[in-house]
């Protein structure tokens, strides 16, 4: 019978085309591993964040959250945190869609589709900002590559 791998993160090996499971999949909120479907990751200051998008069943767009691991040792990424909806995310965000990195790496910028967010990450403090929501007009902010150099 088929399997279904769950939320996780894989390391590959180009050269030797073997994958390693480095991140393991959550069971709730609070345990350190990928609860929902991961739609982009980015390395920004040692730091690996994951946007989990909660697209794949049947409860979709009631969350999204954002993982934040050390990358340090890429073969051991450590859980730092998970930034959600309602604590370090607007209560109303869901589906964290794609993540692009500042040049200078001192930010993350998450968009969400779904809820019209477009959020600012500082990769010292994980302080979130908010750019632009759905209010200012905003709707289905999509794609990984932000325009200019807002630091």
């Amino acid at each position: 019978p088929a399997s279904i791998i769950g939320p996780s993160i894989w390391l590959v090996d180009t050269r030797t085309m073997k994958a390693s499971q480095i991140i393991g999949t959550a069971k709730d909120v609070n345990d350190p591993g990928v609860l929902r479907s991961a739609s982009w990751i980015t390395v920004a200051s040692n730091k690996l964040f994951i946007a989990e998008e909660d697209s794949l069943d049947a409860s979709y767009a009631d969350d999204g959250f954002v993982s934040v691991f050390d990358f340090s040792n890429r073969k051991h990424p450590k859980f730092i945190k998970r930034l959600r909806p309602g604590r370090e995310l607007p209560a109303d965000f869901s589906v964290a869609h794609s993540l692009s990195t500042s040049v200078d790496e001192k930010n993350v910028v998450v968009e969400s589709y779904t809820s019209g967010y477009v959020l600012k990450i500082e990769t010292g403090t994980l302080a979130v900002s908010e750019i632009a929501n759905s209010k200012q007009g905003f709707k289905m902010p999509h794609g990984a590559w932000i325009a200019g150099r807002k630091n």
